[in-house]
């Protein structure tokens, strides 16, 4: 199967779940030998060259998130703030009298405001390919989903000294996202401090070789 039919047909979508769940359960996701069970050898091939060559444009909203984890486990800097994975719809007002442009500004325009820090990306239905974005955010205060004026949200809140690997679960899960054959052309939305002073930026400094392997470890 081809590289076209193979995003036209869904099957590098099912792709990308079946990574994220290897990486889930502890397995080895660049393993072409652990995706036998689903696809012939020819098609995890062409999946992989699919994947390799999206990641090298979205390598750097997948970094940034990264550095959030590392900075979230090697500092108690963020003991104020909470992390919030959300999505966020528009109902059948807004999808019919503004464009994905507006509504992209309507996005960053509620993060900017509600959140400190922030990465976000868009997405679509799989049953009627409606638009709606996810978002991962460092927060001060939970988030009332009345404030969303434009739809459907949903916010849920991950705990930052226990369950670290929650959270890169759900960054993990957002990048995904953004690897998706409906989404692989949109930008991430990105805002990673709210005052211009870049603490994460800092922190990596400070412990630069220990973040290396910090990634390492982190893509396996």
């Amino acid at each position: 199967m081809d590289k076209n039919a193979i995003i036209k047909n869904g099957v590098y979508d099912i792709f990308l779940k079946m990574k994220q769940k290897l990486y889930i359960n502890g397995l080895d996701s660049n393993n072409k030998n652990n995706y036998l069970d689903i696809f012939d050898e020819e098609t995890i091939i062409n999946c992989f060259k699919i994947y390799n060559a999206n990641k090298a444009r979205k390598r750097y909203g997948l970094d940034e998130m990264i550095k959030w984890c590392f900075s979230i486990e090697k500092t108690k800097i963020f003991k104020d703030y909470i992390i919030i994975f959300g999505t966020l719809t528009f109902n059948d007002k807004i999808l019919e009298s503004t464009n994905k442009l507006t509504r992209r500004r309507y996005v960053s325009r509620f993060l900017k405001d509600k959140c400190y820090s922030y990465i976000a990306n868009i997405d679509f239905g799989k049953e009627n390919n409606r638009e709606h974005y996810h978002f991962v955010a460092l927060c001060k205060d939970k988030i009332d989903t009345n404030l969303w004026k434009y739809g459907y949200s949903s916010f849920t809140r991950i705990n930052t000294t226990r369950d670290i690997q929650k959270i890169k679960n759900y960054i993990l899960k957002l990048n995904n996202h953004s690897y998706k054959s409906s989404t692989r052309n949109e930008r991430i939305i990105m805002n990673k401090t709210k005052n211009g002073y870049d603490m994460i930026e800092l922190i990596i400094d400070a412990n630069e070789q220990e973040y290396h392997k910090y990634k390492l470890l982190f893509l396996m």
